[in-house]
């Protein structure tokens, strides 16, 4: 669709954020969030923030570093807080891959890819290495997540299971060729957005 039809609003400078509720997209009632950051502007600070004892909302964590925008990142877990999928934190590792929970609530694809950043704040988007996310050791930064749907320019096929293939809530990232970061969230499990 056109990003016309999208409503828009200028955050900040460099910072967009676009919503769309689509009546009709994929056969169903969808809420749409696209917030479009401008990574070749060098004056923003982009970090992640996190909580590894207490189940705080996006929100609540925006709140509490002074974010201007914010979205979900990986996967927690719903009972005890924390993530489930790796993540390091300016050098120091925060969580490893959860690959003891039952797929009820890991499985390894949620761990395939990771946005990751680099000594010199520059952001990127990559596959788990065959060594795993801990080899990365020259990597500050690495939030892991999945499943990946496009990585190097190429769709990855995921594998069936109920994660993949039913409606939920999604989040997602994706950088450009233009150096532009699009955070997307659908919202889901209800009448007013089904999810994807």
């Amino acid at each position: 669709n056109n990003i016309a039809d999208w409503n828009s609003k200028q955050v900040q400078k460099n910072i967009t954020w676009r919503s769309r509720y689509f009546t009709d997209l994929f056969g169903s009632k969808q809420y749409i969030n696209l917030l479009d950051v401008d990574l070749n502007d060098t004056s923003l600070k982009l970090f992640i923030a996190w909580q590894d004892t207490a189940l705080l909302t996006t929100h609540e964590m925006a709140e509490r570093e002074k974010a201007v925008a914010a979205t979900n990142g990986n996967f927690f877990h719903t009972k005890n807080g924390g993530s489930v999928c790796f993540l390091k934190i300016k050098g120091k590792i925060i969580d490893t891959s959860r690959t003891d929970l039952s797929d009820h609530l890991f499985l390894d694809e949620l761990d395939d890819a990771a946005i990751v950043i680099d000594q010199d704040g520059k952001m990127g988007i990559i596959p788990c290495p065959p060594g795993g996310w801990k080899s990365l050791t020259q990597i500050p930064t690495i939030i892991s997540a999945g499943p990946p749907l496009i990585l190097a320019g190429q769709t990855v096929k995921f594998i069936p299971h109920t994660f993949n293939d039913k409606r939920f809530s999604r989040t997602g990232a994706g950088l450009t060729k233009n150096n532009h970061l699009l955070l997307i969230t659908v919202d889901g499990n209800s009448e007013q957005s089904s999810g994807m």
